[in-house]
């Protein structure tokens, strides 16, 4: 039964169930972990089986079993140790052609462009940009439309590939495990939809250095009310919940977006339809071809754009 699997979970499952489980999976060991847990929650019911000891349970297993319900100690992090080490490796996220790489990039377009000039005002406020409305004033505008912001589609980390609204090959892997914080990327990681991803290199007169930025406009989701035994747990196997619902785009750097998860969507009483995420790993091999971009798209790619002030 993938006893080192999840600890408190294996063991009430064999306590209360008594036989083995038949589960299809992709006979990939890496995915073995992730594919028995999600299984056991939704088919077979391992939080009731949690909830309700065996009729012979053991004052010791009983006892096991409140210490868990009653343990209020929400998850911190949804990180697994191959994805630590990862971070202790400083792996690259890495970015693939940009999408219409050379045209002029509209934000309006995306519905991107007050998500930026929020960000950029909020943790970059020496720049002093402004709405693009007041271009007649003396601070500097953010442009709505300019030739130094690039779209990509996608991005790749450690063998896992984030594909956002724009990637036009797959829906799948539209979500990440992401920091909700600028500077701490590597704290804890919230279930996001992914937007698109940006880089933007701008100068202002006032300041030498131009303002580069790599970051993901992202969607994060209300996180669910209810209480849901196997939500938290003494080991960390990155298991949160949220409710289907969307918060307004936000943009987020790319660093903070590191956390790969399978996410499955969920019935509950206490809050309606869910999405279920689990933190998994994913680390293997990057094909090349995942930086290319999508062939529909591709642009002619001799013309090269320099910083761009305003």
């Amino acid at each position: 039964m993938y006893g080192p699997l999840t600890g408190f979970g294996t063991w009430a499952f064999e306590r209360n169930n008594g036989a083995l489980a038949k589960i299809n999976h992709n006979g990939l060991e890496r995915d073995v972990a992730s594919t028995c847990l999600r299984i056991w929650l939704l088919e077979f019911l391992l939080a009731a089986k949690i909830s309700n000891p065996a009729p012979d349970a053991t004052i010791t297993e009983k006892a096991a079993l409140e210490t868990l319900l009653t343990d209020k100690a929400a998850v911190q992090g949804t990180l697994m140790l191959e994805e630590a080490r990862g971070n202790a490796a400083n792996h690259q996220i890495r970015l693939p052609t940009p999408l219409e790489k050379g045209h002029v990039i509209d934000l309006q377009r995306f519905h991107a462009y007050r998500p930026l000039l929020e960000y950029v005002q909020t943790n970059y406020p020496q720049y002093g940009f402004a709405d693009a409305a007041y271009v007649m004033g003396d601070a500097p505008c953010l442009p709505v439309r300019s030739t130094a912001y690039k779209i990509y589609t996608h991005a790749v980390y450690t063998g896992f590939k984030f594909c956002s609204e724009l990637y036009s090959r797959t829906r799948s892997d539209q979500y990440a495990l992401a920091s909700r914080s600028v500077g701490d990327p590597n704290g804890p990681r919230h279930l996001c939809r992914l937007k698109l991803f940006l880089s933007i290199r701008l100068r202002v007169d006032h300041i030498r250095e131009p303002l580069q930025l790599t970051l993901a406009l992202v969607e994060f989701l209300e996180e669910a009310k209810g209480l849901y035994p196997w939500q938290y747990r003494s080991i960390d196997l990155g298991i949160r919940i949220y409710r289907r619902i969307f918060k307004r785009s936000t943009f987020i750097p790319i660093d903070n977006m590191k956390a790969s998860t399978i996410v499955t969507p969920l019935q509950t009483h206490a809050d309606g339809p869910c999405l279920v995420s689990t933190s998994c790993e994913k680390d293997g091999v990057e094909p090349e071809f995942w930086l290319n971009a999508d062939a529909d798209q591709d642009v002619d790619e001799d013309a090269d754009v320099d910083d761009q002030e305003f």
